[in-house]
């Protein structure tokens, strides 16, 4: 009898901290508060290297496409197949730099932008992914190394041999 009640007492202390820890670690955030201390609104949500390019596609494509900077990978690409759940894992985290939309905001190009970052192994490793990734799917893909300033013609001219 005695072994019995020392059982369900252990059962209940471990019960008691696995609740302490899943709140803890996040499992009921409605009791927490926010103040100025944890968050602060960005200046903006491009680099200055990616509003300064920002600024040149927008003369260089005027109107015929509708340009969505930063968007998440997932918000265009489909996964798809029998490893449905591992193959959105390989993409939920990914973005791209610039997605180019018809007026009906079907994908059309994919612009990432290539600075000194993209040299190191990992990132080479990411753009190949996404290099096959956006063949695979048969969107177009444009990558344009940095720089401070664009030629608009140049960039016009990738937009249509793509």
């Amino acid at each position: 009898m005695v072994t019995i009640i020392i059982t369900i007492m252990t059962l209940a202390v471990i019960m008691l901290i696995a609740v302490i820890l899943i709140k803890a670690l996040g499992g009921d955030t409605s009791n927490l508060t926010i103040t100025n201390q944890d968050y602060s609104l960005r200046k903006s949500i491009m680099t200055p290297t990616e509003l300064n390019f920002y600024n040149d596609l927008e003369v260089a494509v005027q109107d015929r496409y509708i340009i969505c900077p930063k968007v998440r990978v997932i918000d265009f690409v489909e996964p798809i197949g029998k490893n449905k759940n591992s193959n959105f894992n390989r993409i939920v985290s990914k973005h791209c730099d610039f997605l180019l939309c018809s007026r009906s905001f079907k994908p059309i190009f994919v612009i990432e932008l290539d600075d000194k970052s993209h040299n190191n192994v990992r990132s080479q490793k990411n753009d190949n992914f996404k290099n096959e990734l956006y063949q695979t799917i048969g969107i177009k893909l444009i990558r344009i190394k940095v720089s401070s300033i664009y030629n608009i013609k140049d960039i016009q001219e990738k937009l249509i041999l793509n």
